[in-house]
């Protein structure tokens, strides 16, 4: 069997085991204290929970429906993979730097059931957060499919980083061990948050990373939660057009 059908095949049974467990899968608990947040800085709220070696982060935004239509059209934006670096640019934070050409797609990998899975490429740089100058170093692949919707999201996506090198990407991935997230379009209901109302959109992302380094994990969890909010407020800006 050929290597790309191998990874075709190793992928579509993991998306078919994942789609057969969606209806025990709901979307993230928002971050405490999101309402507050959201009416500070008038678009996101975000928190983070270090357990072990590993973070994980929550954000939560309101979005217009006037720039984001339909459900679909937020999952668009953030698989939009060759526009990153430009979302990371438009970001009134600098936590996040692609390097140049850093954020490509790589040929989408479709299984047996037609079911397809988006590869993308990244290669930034993160600002350490409290450590003036210093910069961490991250590079590797993710694997991005639509499912099912979680119970609560009107439209779901899941990710996961890769663990080694893989064809058409020869290089060790760097910066961070392991990866995993979700991404949903929610119904923005005033009855969970005041700041909702029928004009706006809730989008709940969620990841968990394991760093490169096992120690300070404060800093390093305050850093992927930087570089996380300056992206995906780049990235939800409404002067960026789909």
């Amino acid at each position: 069997m050929k290597t790309k059908q191998l990874i075709a095949l190793t992928f579509g049974c993991l998306i078919a085991q994942g789609a057969m467990a969606q209806s025990t899968k709901t979307v993230p608990v928002l971050p405490k204290g999101c309402e507050s947040q959201i009416s500070s800085n008038g678009l996101y709220c975000s928190a983070r929970v270090v357990t072990g070696d590993k973070a994980t982060v929550t954000f939560a935004a309101v979005v217009s429906r006037d720039s984001f239509p339909t459900v679909d059209s937020i999952l668009d934006r953030y698989t939009n993979f060759a526009r990153w670096s430009e979302y990371a640019k438009t970001s009134p934070n600098t936590v996040i730097e692609f390097k140049q050409g850093g954020s490509v797609a790589l040929e989408p990998i479709t299984n047996a059931a037609g079911v397809e899975t988006l590869r993308h490429v990244y290669d930034y740089s993160l600002k350490i957060q409290g450590i003036p100058l210093l910069k961490q170093s991250v590079r590797g692949i993710t694997y991005n499919t639509i499912v099912t919707p979680y119970s609560g999201a009107l439209a779901s996506l899941e990710f996961a980083a890769q663990t080694a090198p893989v064809p058409g990407f020869q290089e060790k991935p760097k910066g961070l061990k392991s990866q995993t997230g979700s991404i949903h379009a929610v119904v923005c209901d005033p009855t969970v948050l005041e700041v909702c109302d029928d004009s706006k959109w809730l989008l709940v992302y969620e990841t968990t990373v394991q760093p490169d380094v096992s120690f300070a994990m404060n800093i390093a969890a305050n850093t992927v939660t930087a570089g996380i909010e300056d992206l995906l407020v780049g990235m939800l800006d409404e002067s960026i057009t789909n």
